[in-house]
């Protein structure tokens, strides 16, 4: 509560209007003062706690790389390719525009590294993936999706080719669609995909 008083404080001198500079800067010093006692009393209450970059390690956590390279096998991703990956709803007030733009800035500076991004999202909602792509002018085999067959529960790492296609491995036709918020697939599967990654890049929310 502490914490929220603070921040709607900050908020509303930062949106005031001010008639003067010195009347702003003695405002300012009021409030400074103001703040560092407030923090001071928030911070000495027991109950307040700050936890950050928590994570069930039981779920989360380093294969060992003989597993890791056996992921890659699986997924046809060779062992010479840097692979970039990132994980989240597809909305538009994230900057995923952004995030191909620097695959593609990536590539260009560095034609040397192989690489390849991989989208675990839906490619059917949100951003036009497709239509990015295609103005980054990247090569689509380089930006991949991930699919799960709502049949077998299996799921592959393919280039986009639309919503609905056939499992590739059984046949099921049309049982297989990008991940999403109604198909999605349990901690240990999203383990094994992190670790298929060189790098993780989460858009920043805009």
């Amino acid at each position: 509560e502490g914490d929220i008083q603070i921040k709607t404080q900050e908020r509303d001198f930062y949106t005031k209007q001010w008639q003067s500079r010195e009347q702003f800067q003695q405002a300012k010093n009021q409030f400074d003062e103001w703040k560092k006692n407030a923090v001071e009393r928030v911070e000495g209450y027991r109950r307040v706690k700050l936890l950050r970059g928590c994570i069930d390690t039981e779920s989360y956590h380093r294969l060992p790389d003989s597993e890791r390279r056996e992921l890659r096998k699986r997924f046809g991703i060779p062992e010479d390719i840097y692979v970039v990956g990132t994980m989240s709803r597809n909305q538009l007030r994230k900057l995923w525009p952004n995030l191909i733009e620097g695959v593609k800035l990536f590539k260009d500076r560095n034609p040397e590294i192989k690489t390849k991004l991989i989208f675990w999202s839906s490619w059917s909602e949100g951003w036009d993936l497709k239509r990015l792509i295609q103005e980054h002018k990247l090569d689509p085999n380089d930006v991949l999706a991930v699919y799960k067959c709502k049949e077998t529960g299996d799921w592959f790492i393919l280039p986009f080719q639309g919503e609905d296609i056939n499992n590739p491995k059984t046949g099921h036709q049309k049982t297989m669609c990008t991940v999403n918020i109604n198909h999605f697939l349990p901690a240990s599967e999203v383990n094994k995909f992190f670790n298929l990654l060189d790098v993780f890049c989460l858009p920043i929310t805009s």
